[in-house]
């Protein structure tokens, strides 16, 4: 738990923990999640509110063991629709608090890296 401490950034470093199943990044100063993010192919449980995610890289569809992925409360204005269908044993997606629409096609959404 690295909650609440005021971070603008995560080092790509933290992706090496592949075997991590929770972490939790709310109430920082997040823009962004590490570009590697999909590393850590474990992580059962994510929590990033509360920062300022404003995009989501795209390797955090291969994080396919999600269940629980909290990004309430952040800047992200679309999300892909292909998300909930790639992460398969997600059971909790949170997005109030952000203005986002969904995308049928990823032309206008939060995924970097296409």
């Amino acid at each position: 738990n690295i909650s609440h401490n005021d971070l603008e950034a995560l080092p790509e470093s933290i992706c090496l923990m592949e075997t991590l199943k929770e972490m939790d990044v709310s109430s920082n100063k997040l823009v962004r999640l590490p570009n590697r993010i999909g590393n850590m192919k474990r992580m059962c449980r994510l929590s990033a509110a509360c920062n300022q995610l404003d995009i989501l890289p795209v390797s955090l569809s291969k994080c396919t063991l999600l269940k629980y992925l909290d990004l309430s409360q952040n800047q992200i204005h679309s999300i892909s629709s292909e998300l909930p269908l790639k992460l398969f044993n997600l059971e909790t997606l949170l997005l109030d608090g952000n203005p986002v629409t969904t995308s049928s096609d990823d032309r206008g959404s939060a995924f970097e890296g296409r």
